[in-house]
């Protein structure tokens, strides 16, 4: 994982990516580390299931180790974030809310299982949104975000949120005065 950030436990991060090969890899690298340390990890996409995105989950199969495994004995959940992407075009983000739930049940059930505690997501949906101009809902999808890592941190829940976001989209983001999201 040479030039990646090691995320610790507990993080929101936000990953600038200047090719959808670097990001792919970058994915697969998160995923590696994680099943490795026995986390529950969650390829959250807005393409996932949709054979002609481009970041369908096939992209970056290839590179986890014992990807169909992993995701048989329910160690690498693969979530289509399409519906939840669709929802906070409109600012709806009810359907974030229940994945949120959904998602920390998980992870309880995981922990009770003596499986591990610790949850690695890497969810795009803030990205896609970046990359489609629409700032605005992005900027209320990555408040979202904050709101629920803070949320988590209270709790002592260990989950790590990776937000992939295309490096050009900074340059529109800071423009826009969005920047305060950017660290």
């Amino acid at each position: 994982m040479s030039s990646l950030m090691s995320p610790s436990y507990h993080e929101h991060v936000m990953l600038l990516y200047n090719s959808d090969d670097e990001r792919d890899v970058a994915a697969a690298n998160y995923f590696n580390e994680g099943l490795a340390s026995g986390q529950l990890c969650v390829y959250a996409s807005v393409g996932a299931l949709d054979s002609a995105s481009k970041w369908h989950a096939s992209r970056i199969s290839p590179n986890i180790t014992s990807y169909e495994e992993n995701v048989k004995s329910g160690n690498l959940i693969i979530v289509d974030f399409k519906p939840f992407f669709e929802s906070a075009q409109k600012g709806d983000l009810i359907p974030f809310r229940q994945l949120k739930v959904d998602l920390e049940r998980m992870l309880a059930q995981r922990i009770e299982a003596g499986k591990g505690e610790t949850m690695l997501a890497f969810a795009d949906a803030a990205c896609t949104l970046s990359e489609k101009g629409e700032f605005d809902e992005c900027v209320t999808m990555e408040s979202w975000w904050q709101r629920a890592h803070k949320e988590r941190m209270e709790n002592r829940r260990n989950i790590t949120v990776i937000c992939p976001i295309p490096a050009p989209s900074l340059t529109k983001i800071r423009r826009t005065g969005l920047g305060r999201f950017i660290a």
